[in-house]
């Protein structure tokens, strides 16, 4: 293992008071993030003494306190484990504080403690909005919420043009949901030795102007070119302004996640992610068929990469796990306007699934069930017209047929194949690693183990080198100890071994030919059909005749 270098913390505290630097006082650190938790914590030890002996006197005393004057609830916390790097590690704002006292022999040992919570995604989390188109009626209330009033408008999302962005590509209604939301808009205090208190308002939030030093944009939108969103119910929804943003995009497709950066002005800000989870690979898309959506990530080529080896590193727990096996990968298409739930889109998705038949022999059933909402754009005012003709008609127009001329079918196709592209390949690892605290290491980022074995059990062939998704990452440092950095890893495998293995079992899936697949969908789609209008005409006679029983009563 490499030398342990020297690392001394760096935490400023910003509120009404001014700025403040606690660094001095700072005993342990503790920070957590992960892509499947939606809000970053910190977790902080202040002791005036930090050498962990904790005998209380009257100077603790009074250092501890004037430092609990300046934890104040909801101050903003920055956090650099090494004070020397120029990474941050934490932005937020504190959550709870309290004192720890513990009784020993005679004296009595006296700490403080601080919880405190990523400060963009804890807004997001904690702002609420409410269906109640009433209050943008009132001057009063128009004064009072400022454009934030956008939030409660009648026709909530209205464009100038006439459109509405909850009938539109994905990123617009994005967009237009962080535009108008109090998170985003939220003023912060900076340090600026130039002004007379020492502070200077900063914009929290600004993605037209602000970028991260590494020339990233603090909001990294991603979306796929051909998605369309049609879903009425974002007008009238209610709730946190997160769950706002998860509804208005496929979660199954897309991450949405969190992190701490630092500007090219030197100070933290949170940044925002919103992108196809990027789990595809070049080497495999080259050979399947042609590609209706644009813009899939791609793990070989589009990820920032971080490179390790076992040098740096302290304990390792990585393996091939029986629960990741999967081989049943299907599509569900939830939008109920265009499959509602008695025509067989809405009830089955695409009819085929693709299977691994020689998996499901060996091992069972193992199934990936992805959901879709969203239509195609390029076919979407021509699914309008004939699905709004159809209601206007009352006539029975199977949605289906619409759908597969409209290029849905051919798209859900597509999604399908990505639920196999990211989960058959059985042998991926698995695990945690902790190495010597590192800053650089972030969700989303892929980790190169440069020096890491990796057994292939059908080949019966070790590589050297893995490639990993790191999902999650937790720092931790205290005096006494040393700075240490825990990562959460998926999707390991050596660089090609995953998508050759796929491209060579493509020939023992149930599913590829989608042109037969198409052809029994239109059987499928006629047979119900012809259901549908027989059900319409037995119901219709049987109007018929209670109206016949009724005028003769």
């Amino acid at each position: 293992m490499q030398n342990i270098r020297h690392i001394e913390p760096e935490v400023f505290i910003f509120n009404e008071d001014g700025f403040h630097d606690v660094s001095e006082f700072v005993q342990t650190i503790f920070t957590q993030n992960s892509l499947d938790m939606p809000v970053g914590t910190a977790h902080l030890t202040f002791n005036p003494s930090n050498t962990g002996k904790l005998s209380t006197n009257i100077t603790h005393n009074k250092i501890l306190n004037h430092v609990k004057k300046l934890l104040k609830i909801n101050s903003i916390i920055s956090i650099k484990i090494d004070k020397f790097s120029k990474s941050h590690t934490f932005l937020g704002r504190i959550d709870h504080r309290y004192e720890s006292i513990v009784a020993n022999n005679n004296s009595n040992s006296r700490v403080l403690k601080v919880n405190a919570s990523m400060m963009l995604p804890k807004l997001l989390l904690r702002d609420f909005i409410a269906n109640s188109p009433a209050l943008s009626e009132s001057e009063e209330m128009r004064n009072f919420f400022g454009e934030r009033i956008n939030f409660f408008e009648w026709g909530r999302g209205a464009t100038i043009k006439g459109g509405n962005v909850f009938t539109a590509e994905p990123i617009e209604a994005v967009k237009w949901i962080l535009e108008n939301a109090v998170a985003t808009n939220s003023t912060v205090l900076s340090r600026d030795p130039n002004s007379a208190t020492g502070l200077i308002a900063k914009t929290f939030f600004d993605p037209k102007k602000k970028t991260l030093e590494n020339g990233d944009p603090m909001l990294i939108l991603k979306f796929l070119k051909g998605e369309y969103l049609f879903d009425s119910n974002l007008t009238t929804y209610s709730g946190n302004i997160l769950e706002y943003l998860h509804a208005a995009i496929d979660l199954d497709f897309y991450e949405l996640f969190f992190d701490t950066e630092t500007g090219d002005d030197g100070l933290a800000y949170n940044s925002m992610t919103i992108r196809p989870k990027p789990f595809s690979y070049t080497s495999y898309n080259s050979l399947v068929d042609k590609i209706v959506l644009d813009g899939w990530q791609y793990f070989d080529s589009d990820l920032r990469s971080v490179t390790k080896n076992s040098s740096q590193r302290i304990q390792e727990d990585l393996g091939v796990s029986d629960f990741d096996l999967k081989n049943f990968f299907s599509v569900n298409f939830t939008q109920s306007l265009v499959a509602n739930s008695n025509n067989l889109l809405g009830k089955f998705g695409v009819q085929f699934p693709m299977l691994l038949k020689n998996s499901i022999k060996k091992n069972g059933l193992r199934q990936v069930q992805l959901t879709s909402k969203m239509v195609h754009s390029a076919g979407w005012k021509q699914l309008a017209e004939k699905y709004n003709a159809a209601v206007k008609e009352n006539r029975i127009e199977p949605v289906d047929k619409i759908a597969d001329e409209t290029g849905l079918i051919n798209m859900l196709l597509e999604k399908r194949e990505k639920a196999y592209e990211w989960n058959a390949f059985p042998y991926f690892e698995s695990g945690q690693v902790q190495w010597v605290g590192d800053e650089s290491l972030k969700i989303g980022k892929k980790l190169i183990y440069e020096d890491k074995e990796y057994f292939h059990e059908e080949e019966e062939k070790v590589y050297k080198g893995v490639h990993y998704y790191i999902k999650s990452v937790n720092h931790q440092f205290g005096y006494g100890s040393f700075y240490k950095t825990l990562t959460g890893l998926t999707k390991g495998a050596p660089e090609n071994v995953a998508p050759k293995w796929l491209n060579e079992n493509r020939e023992n899936v149930f599913g590829v030919n989608k042109s037969i697949q198409k052809e029994y969908q239109k059987s499928l789609t006629n047979a119900n059909a012809i259901f549908d209008e027989r059900t319409k005409k037995e119901l219709d006679d049987l109007d018929k005749t209670m109206f016949e029983m009724k005028s003769i009563a």
